[in-house]
């Protein structure tokens, strides 16, 4: 490990285990994490992501990271929440990749009171040329957030060398209001879309099991040690370590009552049912129903 990754290591490590300093919510407040990713916020109750089997639209080497919490494998543009069950939204670093930013805003405030949203802006948007998402974002005069859509042939001003040198990314961090978009909202905030999107080619597989298989927690003296520093560290900042999930949850194509069955949960309304496998929830599109709906 030479000194730049090392650095990184520990800056990593600092982050993540005080990314909760700042968020303005108390102990007893639920907190969900839309787009969690590879690195979650320590005090998100609850961690959600789309494309759990796939690094290629992130810019860690890890993989998704699942520890006890509650992980919801679902489209932020159909949460499987109920309207205004959570107190905090986090949502970093997605709203540029989704296909229908403005359906995406409405669905994180029709699930949450408020919350903290943050995408690149587009200076950054610029200097790094990333070939996987779909808008650059920016503030408008009347404070409505801005969505226009990328063209295709942009890769970005300068060489990986620059960008992923420790002097590039103390500049990033050193003007954040310069290189990211990053607001609190509460109730709701305004969206207007400006053009067609670019549409990155990868594509996420919606396989239940081969994403099971894939997203095996690794049994390594590192992770362990993680996610033991995480259960204790959130004894302290939240009272959410269990959780009734019927409580929040809802069918995420008609918002139906579900009904907990063996190996998932079944909506009464549309008949749809949607499996978890190795603690993992699957709210995507799956309709088969493995035994009848009973009330």
């Amino acid at each position: 490990m030479n000194l730049i990754s090392f650095y990184r290591f520990i800056r990593g490590y600092f982050y993540f285990f005080f990314s909760w300093r700042g968020l303005p919510v108390n102990r007893r407040e639920l907190v969900v994490d839309i787009g969690s990713g590879d690195n979650p916020n320590i005090r998100a109750d609850i961690l959600c992501d789309l494309y759990p089997q796939s690094n290629e639209e992130r810019s860690g080497r890890l993989g998704i990271w699942v520890d006890e919490r509650p992980f919801v494998m679902c489209d932020i543009q159909a949460l499987p929440f109920r309207d205004k069950v959570f107190d905090y939204v986090l949502c970093s670093h997605l709203l540029e990749h989704v296909e229908d930013p403005e359906k995406a805003v409405k669905e994180l405030t029709r699930v949450g009171k408020r919350g903290r949203v943050e995408t690149p802006s587009k200076l950054m948007e610029t200097v790094y040329g990333w070939p996987f998402h779909r808008w650059r974002v920016s503030w408008g005069e009347d404070g409505c957030l801005i969505f226009e859509g990328k063209d295709s042939s942009t890769n970005g001003l300068f060489s990986d060398e620059i960008k992923k040198s420790r002097e590039f990314e103390e500049l990033v961090s050193k003007f954040p209001s310069k290189f990211l978009v990053r607001f609190e909202w509460k109730g709701t905030f305004p969206v207007e879309m400006r053009g067609a999107p670019f549409s990155p080619s990868n594509r996420a597989s919606f396989d239940p099991e081969e994403i099971s298989r894939k997203m095996t927690r690794q049994k390594i003296l590192r992770r362990k040690i993680k996610i033991f520093l995480i259960r204790f560290v959130r004894t302290w900042i939240s009272c959410h370590s269990r959780l009734i999930l019927l409580e929040i949850l809802c069918c995420p194509k008609c918002r139906g009552v579900l009904l907990e069955q063996k190996g998932g949960y079944a909506c009464r309304t549309c008949i749809r049912f949607f499996p978890e496998l190795g603690g993992i929830l699957f709210f995507t599109e799956k309709t088969h129903v493995p035994s009848a709906i009973s009330s």
